[in-house]
């Protein structure tokens, strides 16, 4: 059973709705919300609600700070503060910012951070990582939901004899190991960060331009997806807008994490400049073409 503001049950319904219906209750109410696994994995039931920030849980413990949700996304640095005050440990879910976004250990305190080889590293989805403290690493024997993903069993795997205990995905790893020297080559996370924030602000600007407004202010927008609020306008339907750019090659995101009607854009992966104003004048074409004026 899962807990956020409101109790349901996973059986009933089935795991596919029953997770949707949890991601959606937990959005709605964003920073606000709380919730737990009524069982931990040591079988013994959880005492207190955890604490997220949006969509990240950072606490198995509550912890009250009054910010607004679009802040609760942005200040890793402040939580991580907290979280070390607090002797909470701070596990980081960075999958759509590693590479990209500073994270530098020497100031920041935390206790494991989990990433990807796509996304912001521009690998091929299929495997995952952890960068974890030994200490904490070693705590986690016989503590895992999952046999194929144990990351204490793994790590030991490793250390006696360098082997997966499972298949792997060499295909994939393969690619991981050349997207690292492209990243390397492009200048590592700031020279990444550039031309992620290049994107943007091409992105951000030729979006305003013709009369879309932004959920997010500058100082609170990172350079990996814009989230733009769907206009007022009665020829805008997001659906014929979504399929319009499809049948021209370009796919955005349906907003999800929001209580407004959104569509995002995202400005990371294998993109250039010339890739954004391209993706501009195919708006600029579909707005046309529905005949919408947004200025």
């Amino acid at each position: 059973m899962l807990k956020s503001l409101k109790i349901f049950k996973i059986k009933p319904i089935g795991v596919e709705e029953s997770i949707q219906l949890a991601v959606n209750l937990e959005n709605n109410e964003f920073a606000e919300s709380r919730w737990f696994d009524s069982i931990s994995s040591s079988g013994k039931p959880n005492p207190a609600t955890g604490v997220r920030f949006g969509a990240r849980l950072i606490d198995s413990r509550t912890v009250n700070i009054n910010v607004p949700p679009e802040t609760a996304f942005n200040p890793i640095q402040t939580i991580a503060d907290l979280a070390k005050k607090k002797e909470i440990s701070l596990f980081i879910d960075a999958m759509s910012a590693f590479g990209a976004l500073p994270l530098d250990v020497n100031k920041i305190h935390f206790d494991a951070v989990a990433a990807s080889a796509n996304k912001c590293l521009e690998g091929v989805p299929g495997v995952g990582f952890i960068l974890i403290r030994k200490t904490v690493l070693e705590l986690a024997k016989n503590n895992a939901h999952s046999l194929s993903l144990d990351l204490f069993d793994q790590w030991q795997a490793m250390e006696a004899n360098a082997q997966w205990r499972f298949t792997p995905p060499t295909h994939v790893l393969a690619a991981f190991h050349q997207a690292l020297k492209e990243h390397v080559k492009e200048g590592g996370v700031m020279g990444r960060y550039q031309r992620y924030k290049e994107n943007c602000k091409i992105i951000c600007g030729g979006m305003t331009a013709m009369g879309f407004k932004r959920l997010l202010p500058d100082e609170l927008q990172a350079p990996i997806i814009i989230t733009f609020i769907q206009p007022d306008h009665p020829n805008f339907k997001f659906k014929k807008f979504y399929d319009a750019l499809s049948e021209k090659g370009y796919l955005i995101y349906p907003g999800k994490l929001t209580a407004a009607d959104t569509f995002r854009i995202g400005c990371i992966g294998h993109l250039t400049s010339k890739d954004m104003h391209e993706v501009l004048d195919v708006v600029k074409e579909t707005l046309k073409e529905l005949d919408i004026k947004l200025n």
